[in-house]
């Protein structure tokens, strides 16, 4: 089986630099947070985990806001240049450098917390939320950076980055959800989020699932052969993801708008 990646050099210390500092930013920005969110946890009579939990979302939708215009601008670079047909080769643009680098210290502070918090993670997650976590950012922290540095299925990763942005809805939403903000307020800014999902993760799979059957039904063109098998196996991965997530926010919001009648109670 062939494996000989050309990493390009250049990059490597630029994507070494930002996923540095982002990760120590994003867990700064947790730890900052930590402690308001306690205070509010506490007047608001909620678990303290719930503040652990809420502390995390401000470094999550801080490194949505920062790499989410990196990406849709790279993707666009990359899909209306002319001089570059749609490939498993095409040339990483420099905001893909910036979007993937930040993001994967986001990803490298995530995990920390989910590390050191562990008991409150399990807890607001739940032990299949935390499993899927963990393997979310560990398979992303492996094959998007080595995608960037060797420019191998960027097309993809940069779609994935640019899915980012969708977190702000979620992490608003989670903020309205657990602090016992108004129903409908709460409410509205789901379907605000399942929209945003919806247009930005739904409506692009029918295009990204025809080039991606089409680029490895040729053989995986400019790929090693690991390089070909590892793509194939793990591209579709968010697909099937965003697909599960989009049915479950669905039937979420479908819970809320119309809860189901209170069981009446039997008599004795």
């Amino acid at each position: 089986m062939s494996f000989s990646p050309v990493v390009h050099p250049t990059l490597v210390p630029t994507l070494a630099k930002l996923c540095g500092i982002s990760a120590i930013g994003c867990y700064a920005v947790f730890e900052l947070s930590l402690a308001p969110m306690r205070r509010y946890s506490k007047a608001r009579d909620m678990r303290p985990s719930t503040a652990v939990f809420l502390a995390s979302c401000f470094g999550s939708m801080a490194n949505a806001l920062v790499t989410s215009p990196l990406a849709l601008r790279a993707f666009y670079m990359m899909v209306v240049n002319p001089g570059q047909p749609i490939s498993l080769t095409m040339s990483a643009p420099e905001d893909l450098v910036w979007s993937c680098g930040i993001t994967a210290g986001y990803f490298i502070a995530d995990c920390l917390q989910m590390v050191l918090y562990h008991a409150d993670y399990k807890r607001e997650m739940g032990p299949q939320g935390m499993a899927l976590m963990w393997g979310h950012h560990c398979i992303s922290l492996v094959m998007w950076p080595y995608s960037v540095l060797t420019h191998k299925s960027t097309l993809f990763v940069t779609f994935y980055l640019c899915t980012e942005v969708t977190n702000v809805g979620q992490n608003l939403f989670h903020f309205a959800n657990k602090s016992g903000a108004n129903t409908k307020l709460t409410l509205a800014i789901g379907v605000l989020w399942i929209l945003s999902f919806f247009v930005v993760r739904i409506v692009p799979l029918p295009w990204l699932i025809y080039h991606y059957v089409s680029l490895h039904a040729s053989g995986g063109v400019g790929q090693t052969t690991a390089e070909t098998i590892a793509s194939a196996l793990t591209v579709p991965l968010p697909f099937m993801l965003n697909i599960y997530w989009f049915k479950m926010l669905v039937s979420k919001a479908w819970r809320m708008a119309f809860p189901p009648p209170p069981k009446e109670k039997k008599a004795e």
